[in-house]
């Protein structure tokens, strides 16, 4: 501190004082208080909270968002814009809350930070004997031990965020975080029926490690069972400051779902040079459906004269096993995000033996896949 000059930042009554000094040396800024009035300084009259000059840019962001940096699990207010972010302490669902945290400020919204833990003892200690043991003790303990870490991890990622908006990598958005038991997409569903969400904001695995790995994807199960616009970001996909992507890539299913998807889209995202490409796909099971040009035609111009924030075009797409057409056409167009409309749930049976064109999406392609409920 003696090799930087100090510099009054706020002048406060005393408490107030005290309280924005701890907060500031919480966040490794060395603080100095000073009395207002130095000839009569028994004479309270206010405190200078003096820092060191090179500090000034971090101490005013923290102190224009207090209520970011004040505790480390803040209630949440309800507004029109939440935004919940299920997270698991990956890097990939980090790099999801930076995306989130960069919608919501553009919405003015809140973020919640949501995840969950398994209990591993929750139904393996029943016996098929007549002699029933417990240890209560034992298992209370180590229920309580998986609790604890969840939370001490869901404070070390708190920190990260605050770390990110201290260094301005994203904007100030105020945040609250929840830890629940029970598996993810239940969690998930459960928390989005209580308090339902603008929009859900979750990570995703890269295609190379879900096929590694052989296993079933969570955005896909939340998709189908949340009444929300859901938005999955890859783990590799390289996520840019602007909020707007600048080609979406529109999934058509040529009714009234476009319309109120299409809808959505835009309050969503606020670039003025949008490029929007309906795409339309026809399936594998319908070899026999009727050529749609005429009405591909007529949602152009309805969406041209409706949304002329947006540039739009059309394509079609036949959609085949491994959605390699579609993959070509995406790179083709250089595209930033896919949107589809998601109509109704399914059975878990239906759902195995017929994926939806969302979850084969999510399974098969490295983009950001934005899902609107109809």
């Amino acid at each position: 501190m003696a090799d930087s000059r100090l510099i009054t930042v706020a002048i406060h009554t005393c408490e107030r004082a005290v309280e924005l000094k701890s907060q500031l040396e919480s966040e490794g800024i060395p603080v100095v208080l000073q009395n207002v009035n130095l000839e009569h300084p028994v004479v309270s009259s206010g405190m200078r909270v003096r820092i060191p000059e090179t500090d000034l840019p971090l101490a005013l962001r923290i102190i224009e968002n207090t209520e970011i940096f004040r505790s480390k699990d803040i209630e949440r207010q309800q507004t029109d814009h939440s935004f919940l972010v299920p997270v698991d302490f990956t890097d990939y669902s980090l790099q999801a809350a930076c995306a989130a945290f960069r919608i919501a400020a553009a919405h003015k919204g809140e973020i919640v930070l949501l995840n969950s833990y398994i209990d591993p003892y929750l139904g393996s200690n029943m016996q098929l004997t007549d002699a029933l043991t417990f240890d209560i003790s034992a298992e209370a303990e180590a229920r309580r031990q998986i609790e604890q870490s969840a939370h001490t991890q869901m404070a070390n990622f708190t920190q990260r965020i605050r770390e990110l908006i201290k260094d301005g990598t994203i904007p100030p958005v105020k945040f609250s975080t929840t830890v629940v038991e029970g598996v993810a997409e239940d969690a998930i569903d459960e928390y989005s029926k209580i308090n339902p969400p603008y929009m859900i904001i979750m990570g995703t695995r890269s295609t190379e490690r879900k096929a590694a790995e052989m296993i079933g994807s969570v955005a896909a199960e939340v998709i189908n069972r949340c009444r929300c616009t859901v938005l999955t970001v890859p783990e590799t996909y390289n996520i840019r400051k602007e909020t707007s992507p600048r080609r979406i890539m529109f999934l058509c299913s040529l009714d009234q779902g476009d319309i109120l998807a299409l809808d959505t889209t835009s309050r969503i995202f606020n670039r003025t040079d949008s490029e929007v490409i309906l795409t339309q796909v026809n399936g594998r099971r319908r070899p026999f459906e009727r050529p749609a040009g005429g009405d591909m035609d007529r949602l152009v111009s309805y969406c041209s004269k409706n949304y002329p924030r947006f540039k739009f075009s059309n394509e079609t797409v036949s959609l085949d096993r491994d959605l390699e057409n579609l993959r070509k056409l995406m790179y083709a167009k250089q595209i930033d995000m896919i949107v589809v409309s998601y109509k109704k749930r399914r059975s878990l049976l239906g759902r195995l033996l017929n994926p939806s064109l969302a979850q084969q999406i999510i399974m098969g392609a490295d983009l950001p896949l934005l899902v609107i409920r109809v």
